[in-house]
């Protein structure tokens, strides 16, 4: 047994399976999960590559009807991106419809006056649908999807909050494009753990779809 180990719930991970500021998960590819010894507890293991392990919300930014921002938030905003970038923390949830339109935009200020984010976006690295309420079918958003990706627009594509009927509709659309769905974002939280005791993790790792998991905090 390595010395160099964290005790969690009386079973002993390694320090590389805990997630830190540096730590980046791997998109688009499956997800490796090895055993871990004679305790029989399984990790996933965490690659460099495209997004930060913590993501920063960017809901209120821009927003007036559910967060009362005002102009003296935007110093606030512009300060977090900049200790957010400082700290290795380059991946930022943002959507359209979130001050319609006004978080996206504060991004890109706050990108144009920040040296070490001011590199030019061709493509993001991961597009995903807000939510299962569309007035088309899974598959007609999936294969839109598709097309996003074969265009460049995109590097990867997601969803959030789907259910895990609706997860795997999408996932054996995107594959007959041949592209792995890339994640799915949902509530998960130490007191919101139904994507865990339901089974729609592990649904989602069996086919290599990354769980991403919005308001950790419960904030």
């Amino acid at each position: 047994m390595a010395t160099s180990s964290t005790l969690i719930h009386n079973a002993y991970l390694p320090d590389n399976a805990i997630p830190t500021a540096e730590t980046r998960i791997k998109l688009a590819d499956r997800i490796s999960i090895s055993p871990l010894g004679e305790y029989n507890i399984w990790y996933i293991n965490l690659y460099w590559h495209m997004l930060t392990r913590i993501v920063l919300g960017t809901w209120a930014w821009g927003d007036t009807r559910f967060w009362n921002w005002t102009p003296e938030s935007d110093p606030k905003a512009k300060e977090a991106f900049d200790i957010s970038i400082s700290k290795g923390i380059n991946t930022f949830d943002t959507a359209e419809i979130y001050g319609d339109g006004e978080s996206e935009r504060c991004i890109a200020r706050y990108k144009e006056n920040n040296p070490a984010a001011a590199d030019i976006v061709e493509c993001v690295d991961l597009y995903q649908i807000h939510g299962p309420i569309h007035l088309r079918s899974v598959e007609v958003l999936g294969n839109a999807l598709a097309e996003a990706v074969k265009l460049g627009l995109t590097k990867t594509v997601g969803v959030s909050n789907y259910s895990t009927e609706e997860m795997i509709r999408m996932y054996d659309c995107l594959q007959k494009h041949g592209i792995q769905l890339a994640s799915n974002q949902v509530e998960y939280s130490l007191i919101r753990r139904l994507p865990e005791t339901s089974g729609h993790i592990a649904e989602c790792h069996k086919r290599g779809v990354a769980v991403l998991g919005y308001c950790p905090l419960v904030s």
